[in-house]
C-alpha cells in the first residue's frame, strides 16, 4: 500500500476533528469518481445525511431530503477528501476549521 492509499472502509465510523478540536461528526459515507480508469475518493460524509446516503439505494435518500429542503436541518458535513488528513487514519484530521465547511 502506498502513502496515498488508505482502506477506506477503516474510516467509516471514525469521527474527525478539526485542527482547533471541534468535532465535523462521524464518518458515515464516502463518494468515489472514475477518473481515467481508477477510482479517486472525492468527499466524505458526516452525520445523519451521511448515514442516510450510504443506506438509500444509490443516495436517492439525501437528494430527496435536499430536494424537500431538510438536508440542512438534519445535519452533518461535506468534507473534501483534499481537506483530510490521514497520517494516521484512526484519528482522522480535518486541514480546516469545521466552520469553513459545506454543513
Amino acid at each position: 500500500m502506498s502513502a496515498q492509499e488508505v482502506h477506506i472502509e477503516r474510516l467509516i465510523g471514525r469521527k474527525i476533528h478539526d485542527p482547533e478540536g471541534r468535532s465535523a461528526g462521524a464518518i458515515e459515507e464516502i463518494e468515489a469518481e472514475l477518473r481515467d480508469g481508477e477510482w479517486v475518493v472525492t468527499k466524505v460524509l458526516t452525520g445523519p445525511v451521511g448515514l442516510l446516503t450510504r443506506l438509500s439505494s444509490l443516495g436517492m435518500g439525501a437528494w430527496l431530503l435536499g430536494f424537500l429542503g431538510a438536508r440542512k436541518s438534519l445535519g452533518g458535513c461535506e468534507i473534501a477528501w483534499r481537506h483530510l488528513d490521514l497520517r494516521d487514519p484512526n484519528d482522522p484530521r480535518l486541514r480546516c476549521p469545521v466552520r469553513e465547511l459545506r454543513h
